[in-house]
């Protein structure tokens, strides 16, 4: 009992120890994080401290207990990209007034969006003036973007919408008597690495049914309003995974025979379709899921949606941390 009570007493003595070693640590390193920089700002920052400039800012792979090396950790914010020498950083700068930008673009600092009636813009900030920014009086919040996840659910089968496509009896007997298959409405995907030449996305008359890409490649945005048979492309030996998720959310329906493969209405007798064949689709590519890239996306597609008059349905296979 004596050598028990010894040991508690010292463990506690160690740890209230500990608490007083590791509070004053904590707190400077508070102190020296400003309180404009969001968590993933502070992540980010402290990345650039660990590892040598030259060193490509990734996730470090972890090392099992036999000292081989384990898969590495999945990322959580973006990553830099350089461009002509300056590295860059995609962020959201939350402002008391985001109409007065000058100060912030006179630290080259590249505003990609903005948003009306909202307190944030989308940049790309050079890396080495997010201290310089935090010190704008107008600047509230910097935040680095988070790095979202590509996944995928459930098709057309398992969640029953062939049923609705080919009115069978089971939807009949629900009292469904239309094939909601998306006519007149727009569908959204975005996504990395769309072929965007697909057949899944023309129709019986070999023509697109893509109205409106959107392809961002880090630096630059565009926006097509026609798809050539090699124009545009985000989809390659590394990125597919665009491909697969706008063509499950919005693929037609199409007959497969062989190495031939005919787009088809008859969605009953259809080897492979989507969940709405019928809609109108606006599919954007980008470089990465961050997230200022997807809001970024999604603002061009609610702009396209107003002007046609028309709802817009957001398809999104990808989710963070």
């Amino acid at each position: 009992m004596k050598i028990t009570k010894n040991i508690s007493i010292i463990t506690a003595r160690t740890l209230t120890t500990l608490v007083l070693l590791t509070a004053p640590v904590m707190m400077l390193w508070a102190q020296e994080m400003n309180e404009k920089f969001s968590m993933t700002t502070q992540m980010f920052l402290h990345e650039l401290k660990e590892q040598p400039a030259s060193v490509p800012h990734r996730a470090p792979g972890r090392r099992s207990s036999d000292g081989t090396t384990m898969r590495k950790a999945r990322r959580l914010i973006a990553s830099p990209d350089t461009v002509a020498g300056v590295a860059y950083i995609s962020c959201f700068i939350h402002l008391k007034d985001a109409s007065s930008l000058n100060e912030v673009r006179a630290l080259g600092v590249e505003v990609e969006e903005t948003f009306d009636g909202l307190d944030f813009v989308t940049a790309r900030v050079p890396v080495n003036q997010l201290e310089a920014l935090a010190d704008i009086d107008n600047v509230t919040k910097i935040k680095v973007a988070r790095q979202m996840r590509p996944l995928t659910d459930e098709a057309r089968k398992v969640t029953n919408v062939d049923d609705l496509l080919t009115q069978s009896n089971d939807a009949t007997a629900l009292g469904i008597t239309s094939k909601y298959d998306g006519t007149g409405v727009i569908l959204g995907i975005i996504d990395t690495g769309i072929d965007f030449q697909h057949i899944a996305f023309k129709d019986k008359d070999g023509n697109s049914r893509i109205k409106r890409a959107y392809v961002y490649n880090g630096s630059s945005a565009q926006e097509y309003t026609s798809i050539t048979s090699t124009s545009p492309t985000t989809d390659d030996n590394t990125e597919d995974h665009g491909t697969h998720t706008s063509s499950t959310a919005g693929g037609s329906s199409v007959i497969v025979s062989g190495s031939t493969v005919t787009v088809t209405d008859d969605h009953a007798n259809a080897t492979y379709g989507g969940i709405a064949p019928g809609a109108d689709l606006y599919l954007a590519g980008i470089k990465g899921l961050y997230d200022t890239y997807l809001i970024n996306a999604l603002k061009n597609m609610v702009t396209y949606a107003d002007s046609q008059g028309k709802p817009l349905v957001v398809s999104n296979s990808w989710g963070s941390g």
